[in-house]
């Protein structure tokens, strides 16, 4: 049961993680006001 409450956690590190990259990304190639 722990293990599996780790294994959400991790998976939504990595889900907030790659929101942010992305958002980073979306961010950068839009020119700044």
């Amino acid at each position: 049961m722990f293990s599996f409450l780790m294994g959400i956690v991790t998976m939504k590190e990595g889900y907030d993680i790659s929101w942010s990259i992305i958002d980073r990304l979306r961010s950068s190639s839009r020119p700044m006001p």
